[in-house]
């Protein structure tokens, strides 16, 4: 289970159980032939209980009036106004992506945090979120205001904070994705299904939101299963988080290979292998599948690749 493994996240939103000491609801649905509200679990798998969800909607419409966190924290998102609750059946059915349920949020929809989320200049974060929109305009996705924010997608334009931005190639629309941002001091970079799609170097200054998705600067309808939020540099685990959520969800196929950029040393002197040069990193992961030797994980050096370790003063 993801928290259990990758602990530490301050906001952590699901259509599944992210962490084994959880013992609340998933979701509050309010069902549209009454009005009327019901909490929604978890089955014995861990999915969200989706028998119980229809069965309480019937055959009209199922809005959501708050996505319980599961990180502890209790930043709850809610939604008190029913005509601004985002959505997550239709007509008695679920809405789904690759056969897993999602919700929904137009132009008019979105859910408020119970705490913003604030993250001073010079603090490092890390979120995660599946994605998917129906316009190509420019929309933010997590907004305090026009000058504060945490993700505005500007199409070719990605900025995380009102001082940090770089450029991209643009999202398809009604496309899913696994977006992936970590801020830290170094510099800011961007997944888009686990691959790096932009990065800069500057701090990522104040960011902040109160709204997700955003309740203005908007227009697309932005469709989400879970979001996760980290208050700190989660750069050493994110390739095990993002595989994760994409192993649950099929986002995308395997990338097609992966690279080693440091090989830890486990002997306590912290004499650890890096290379840092991409075309000279030696290969773990081709085709998608991870390189064997006799039935084991292998490190492929083609004679070019190569991997430095720091001198030890000739000892």
């Amino acid at each position: 289970i993801l928290l259990d493994v990758y602990s530490g996240a301050s906001v952590a939103y699901s259509l599944r159980k992210l962490s084994s000491t959880y013992a609340g609801s998933a979701i509050k649905v309010r069902r549209s032939s009454d009005n009327t509200e019901m909490n929604i679990g978890f089955n014995a798998s861990g999915d969200l209980d989706t028998t119980s969800l229809l069965s309480f909607v019937g055959s009209g419409n199922g809005f959501v009036s708050i996505w319980y966190d599961q990180s502890g924290s209790g930043n709850n998102a809610i939604q008190t106004s029913p005509t601004a609750q985002p959505q997550i059946v239709s007509n008695g059915s679920l809405i789904l992506r690759n056969s897993k349920p999602y919700i929904e949020a137009t132009s008019s929809r979105y859910f408020q945090f119970t705490t913003e989320l604030y993250n001073a200049s010079g603090s490092e974060y890390s979120l995660w979120m599946t994605y998917e929109k129906d316009n190509t305009s420019n929309n933010a996705i997590l907004l305090k205001d026009g000058f504060n924010y945490m993700w505005l997608d500007y199409g070719t334009s990605q900025s995380i904070s009102n001082s940090s931005g770089f450029n991209i190639s643009a999202y398809a629309i009604n496309t899913l994705y696994l977006v992936n941002t970590v801020a830290i001091n170094s510099g800011s970079t961007m997944y888009r299904n686990s691959l790096s799609i932009g990065s800069n170097g500057s701090s990522p200054g104040v960011a902040r939101a109160t709204t997700f998705p955003a309740s203005s600067y908007r227009t697309a309808k932005i469709t989400m299963s879970e979001f996760i939020y980290y208050p700190t540099n989660k750069n050493s685990q994110r390739v095990g988080i993002s595989a994760n959520i994409n192993g649950y969800y099929s986002i995308h196929s395997p990338n097609t290979s992966a690279y080693i950029t440091t090989w830890y040393d486990q002997s306590g002197n912290g004499r650890n292998a890096t290379q840092i040069t991409p075309s000279s990193q030696p290969l773990i992961l081709s085709g998608g599948s991870i390189n064997l030797v006799n039935s084991k994980p292998s490190i492929y050096f083609n004679g070019s690749n190569v991997i430095s370790i720091p001198y030890n003063g000739g000892t």
